[in-house]
């Protein structure tokens, strides 16, 4: 056997995308240092005018590319918060969703986007360089100049056919699942649900991708067979034309423009009577998209989509004839098709999320057939319904099967909580042993190795069995690296989660212990995944305010919490008990405490007390904790108010580092209660409230007294998450 020692030149794109990845990887920092006009007005009132790209209804915002005659931009993507709208009981309602094509005139004040926050938290300003821009725009007023026209108008009334068909025949939780399925809008999919298609492994089912773009071209080609012109120019064009108004119908996704550019492409090759080399197409697909907008090298999507696709075109083969010995072809082509999609998504999942599926690979051989059968038959029915006057009857069967889904997905879901492990920030050492071994797991499918010369039958039999091994010891390796491990000294760390209150502690023994859940659940939960942390010794919360409480309702489903303490009386409260309910149900202990109790740790302890601030408000009662180390006395007083402080502070002997109550409010504080705090031993206050705010906390009064009595403190709105160490 003569290895082929040209493999790598049949595929003559590949060399070209990878010097135009390597010299974005040398550009894109300059182009980032490089601010739009824009971004120099940052902090300034604006008025812009320009048409919206992308929107989706429900998400509160928007895409705007401006027009030259603003500012001097010439076409500025800008990211448009949109205004939320008042009510008459003084919440906030929906927001207007202006569909892409509209022309606005937007009036706000632009921002700097925020970078990371947290440890593992949501980048703003990177999220926003994906998209092409690097400024926000605040609104307040927004008017809008005309409506969609041309193709824009043409995908706004398709889009709402599809609701308006969708909300007509479908319930409630299959109409979100039909949205979710047939044009990735996530808006409408109960949310609990999509969570665990998360935890599962499964959530791509909801990105535009080749299964739909495969379903329309094959629905289109089909019709032009009908009509006799497969083979014409003609029919091309329209396919061309068809596929590239679904994509702008389903918001144009990365994953969305690579399956046409793939579909067109190949089509194309048919029609010039040339072979077909997806690998080719798929490399040119990504340099068209990376013209476009090179910072989408850096997305989530993007290299999710292009990385399962090279991974599916590349394993799928070799992996059929290596289970050659399953009796039934399709059941050996759907186990080649998820264990390639698993090995291509595994490194780029534990990369951006932190988080790998245990059972994903079980969980899509079941699910991926059934939603490959859903999506055609929503969409048939979808066009029936248009066309026909009795079409109503065919979502009939599309309502059962996206009912089979949901149950499906929901029982499996529940049968391991999804299987999700967070496993942490993975190093760049893991990840290059995980690329090695994937490398040579390809070669000893394959049975040949391509980078060398030729050789005889027996040196490469002998080469690939070393090469398999070798493949094996990486994989390990990489598992090894991958494995968290607890920090060298005791660590607690404030999250800024907005207006509220979570802190983090990590002791060297492995202990986590959560001092309320704060107000962002993606924040903690991102936090968790960052660390690598799966089980919480202890949940403490104060009291029972969705800011101290919002994100224990997802730190329940992505960890497991061994105790939840609370007071008494806060478990009474509506939400407070449901989350209660909610952890009984996942083997967490509920501690109600009456009036003190005691956590031990192997390094210190945590004492709890309840006190009464005097007030008849639901957050009267606060349940306080003070942390007891070697080196470090920790006090946690919740949002009591001044009287419950004080006697707070009298009972303790001493506190090194304390946490300003109630988010730094006015009447949580006097000048008497800092100095005693002074004498107590404070070095450090931290304050946690959300940046801009609306009740303008921390008050001025506090902070002046901080500053006059001496005692130096941090703050998460200014400067996001605070890690404070507490000594070994």
């Amino acid at each position: 056997m003569v290895t082929d020692r040209y493999y790598f030149r049949r595929h003559p794109l590949w060399w070209v995308l990878a010097v135009f990845a390597l010299g974005l990887c040398f550009l894109l920092p300059y182009l980032e240092r490089t601010h739009s006009p824009l971004y120099m007005q940052a902090g300034q009132r604006v008025e812009l005018i320009g048409m919206v790209q992308e929107s989706s209804c429900g998400d509160g915002y928007l895409w705007l590319r401006t027009e030259p005659v603003q500012q001097g931009v010439k076409g500025q993507m800008v990211y448009v918060q949109l205004p939320r709208l008042i009510g008459e009981d003084g919440e906030l309602t929906e927001t207007i969703w202006y569909p892409a094509g509209s022309r606005l005139r937007v009036q706000g004040v632009l921002e700097v986007p925020l970078g990371r926050r947290n440890p593992g938290g949501f980048d703003e300003a990177h999220w926003l360089r994906g998209k092409g821009t690097d400024v926000k725009c605040v609104a307040d007023e927004i008017t809008c100049l005309t409506p969609p026209k041309g193709i824009h108008y043409l995908s706004w009334q398709a889009r709402h056919v599809l609701y308006d068909k969708a909300h007509n025949y479908l319930r409630e939780e299959e109409r979100g699942l039909a949205l979710a399925l047939l044009l990735g809008d996530k808006g409408q999919l109960e949310q609990n649900f999509y969570r665990l298609t998360q935890r599962m492994g499964i959530a791509h089912i909801f990105a535009v991708s080749g299964l739909h773009v495969g379903f329309v071209s094959v629905l289109l080609l089909g019709l032009f067979r009908l009509s006799g012109c497969q083979q014409s120019w003609f029919s091309f064009l329209c396919l061309s034309v068809g596929l590239s108004f679904y994509c702008i119908v389903t918001g144009g996704a990365p994953s969305a423009w690579r399956a046409t550019l793939m579909v067109l492409l190949g089509t194309l090759a048919l029609r010039l009577r040339r072979a077909p080399a997806p690998l080719d197409f798929l490399a040119l697909a990504a340099i068209v998209l990376l013209l476009r907008n090179p910072f989408l090298i850096y997305t989530a999507g993007f290299q999710l989509s292009f990385g399962v696709t090279l991974s599916l075109l590349l394993f799928v083969q070799p992996l059929r004839k290596k289970l050659h010995w399953i009796y039934y072809p399709r059941l050996r082509d759907s186990l080649a098709v998820v264990i390639a999609a698993y090995l291509g998504s595994v490194p780029l999942s534990a990369w951006h999320f932190y988080t790998l599926s245990l059972w994903a690979p079980i969980y899509n051989f079941l699910l991926v057939p059934l939603v490959a059968v859903t999506v055609p038959v929503l969409l048939l029915a979808v066009l029936l319904t248009v066309t026909l006057p009795a079409g109503g009857l065919f979502f009939l069967p599309t309502a059962w099967l996206l009912r089979l889904l949901r149950c499906s997905v929901l029982w499996l879901g529940n049968l391991s909580d999804g299987g999700q492990w967070n496993i942490g920030q993975p190093s760049n050492l893991a990840t290059i042993c995980y690329g090695i071994s994937l490398l040579c797991f390809w070669c000893w499918l394959q049975g040949q190795i391509p980078f060398w010369t030729a050789m005889t039958e027996t040196v490469q039999k002998m080469r690939l069995k070393q090469i398999g091994l070798l493949a094996m010891s990486l994989f390990l390796l990489t598992v090894f690296f991958c494995i968290p491990k607890p920090p060298e000294e005791n660590q607690l760390l404030f999250l800024d989660t907005g207006q509220g209150s979570c802190a983090l502690l990590r002791t060297k023994a492995g202990e986590v212990v959560i001092f309320d859940a704060g107000a962002s659940a993606r924040e903690l939960n991102s936090c968790l995944a960052w660390y690598g942390i799966n089980k919480v010794q202890a949940v403490i919360l104060s009291h029972g305010d969705n800011d101290h409480i919002c994100g224990l309702e997802q730190t329940l489903e992505s960890v497991y919490i061994e105790n939840l303490c609370a007071e008494t009386g806060q478990l009474g409260r509506q939400d407070l008990c449901r989350l209660a309910e909610a952890a009984q149900n996942k083997g967490t202990m509920v501690r109600a405490i009456t009036s003190s109790a005691r956590l031990q740790l192997r390094d210190g302890t945590i004492n709890l007390y309840v006190y009464d601030d005097g007030t008849e408000i639901n957050n009267g009662r606060e349940l306080t904790a003070l942390l007891q180390l070697k080196k470090a006395a920790v006090a946690f007083p919740g949002d009591l108010a001044l009287q419950g402080v004080q006697q707070f502070v009298e009972k303790q002997v001493s506190i090194t580092l304390w946490v300003v109550p109630h988010h730094g409010s006015r009447f949580s504080a006097n000048k008497e209660l800092y100095q005693q705090l002074q004498k107590k031993g404070v070095r450090l206050a931290i304050i946690s409230a959300g940046k801009n705010n609306r009740y303008g906390h921390p008050h001025q009064e506090v902070v002046y007294i901080l500053q006059k009595v001496g005692i130096p403190y941090k703050r998460t709105d200014l400067q996001g998450a605070i890690q404070i160490s507490l000594g070994k």
